[in-house]
């Protein structure tokens, strides 16, 4: 166990999805969110394609994508692709660290679900910061104010339905390895979302390939780097290091679009925070991270 190794690779994997959010915005200008959720799947989908034919060779064809949770793989993928619905909306419409909020806040209502779906033991304490979570929410969703009725059913839907993942991902990784529920998460994804895409179809330019390009290498290699964060140390260790992503995103707001946080989101972020300290000390926290 090396803690210290750990935390490097989880503040890269931080860096990483704070690009990846910037990227998202950036291509959201000239892209809509049916489009910019299908090219991004298509993208990962192709960054996943060299492991799909290398396992193809080492185990005799399609033996590595063998399962008897497919069903499980569905459901994690349904609520899954939803979520990336909501947050690709978020980053483009609210403050980029207001965006990345709603989805660092769900491992705080994961023990809630667990429970309830997975049987997994809850206390009194955790419900009480399960509250104490939800209210940072409510927080940085900015109550009274003039957009607080349009942002609250995105962004609590974006929490809860990036939650739901994070506990069937949970129920996954219990019997099956974690490139096989990437790669049907990700084919899923790209098979269903191509529906709505036909609806209304729209072709980035040179720039938005590169920007899509940029997305799905740069969340690959976030993949990566999470994955030796968590080989080097236990998630509870070293997880609180993943709210990085939160300050970078609001340093890289500030810097390139001039958001500034209110004082209701750094309120509602320093709720989040203990919200998120308390339910690791209880141990419920997954050792997954949001997979959008």
């Amino acid at each position: 166990m090396n803690v210290r190794r750990g935390a490097l690779y989880l503040a890269l994997t931080a860096c990483c999805y704070a690009i990846t959010g910037v990227l998202v915005r950036l291509a959201a200008v000239q892209l809509d969110n049916n489009s910019l959720v299908f090219w991004r799947n298509l993208a990962g989908l192709l960054f996943l394609m060299p492991w799909f034919f290398r396992m193809c060779r080492l185990q005799n064809g399609l033996a590595a994508l063998k399962t008897d949770l497919l069903g499980w793989h569905m459901a994690r993928t349904a609520v899954g692709l939803i979520a990336m619905y909501l947050y690709f909306y978020s980053l483009a419409h609210f403050a980029l660290a207001d965006a990345m909020l709603f989805v660092y806040s769900a491992p705080v209502i994961v023990p809630l679900l667990a429970h309830w779906f997975l049987g997994e033991p809850i206390t009194a304490r955790i419900y009480a910061v399960v509250l104490l979570g939800l209210v940072g929410v409510v927080l940085v969703l900015k109550p009274g104010g003039e957009h607080f009725y349009w942002m609250a059913p995105v962004g609590l839907s974006c929490t809860l339905f990036t939650a739901f993942a994070f506990v069937f991902v949970r129920k996954l990784s219990m019997s099956e390895p974690p490139m096989r529920v990437v790669f049907y998460f990700t084919l899923f994804s790209a098979v269903i979302s191509v529906l709505p895409f036909l609806f209304h179809p729209q072709w980035p330019d040179s720039r938005g390939w590169w920007l899509l390009a940029g997305i799905g290498g740069v969340n690959t290699l976030a993949q990566w780097f999470l994955s030796l964060a968590y080989g080097s140390a236990p998630a509870a260790r070293i997880a609180p290091v993943s709210y990085l992503t939160v300050l970078l995103a609001a340093l890289l707001g500030w810097v390139i679009w001039d958001e500034v946080p209110d004082h209701y989101a750094i309120a509602g972020a320093v709720l989040i925070f203990i919200s998120a300290l308390l339910v690791m000390r209880q141990g419920r926290v997954l050792d997954s991270q949001p997979q959008v």
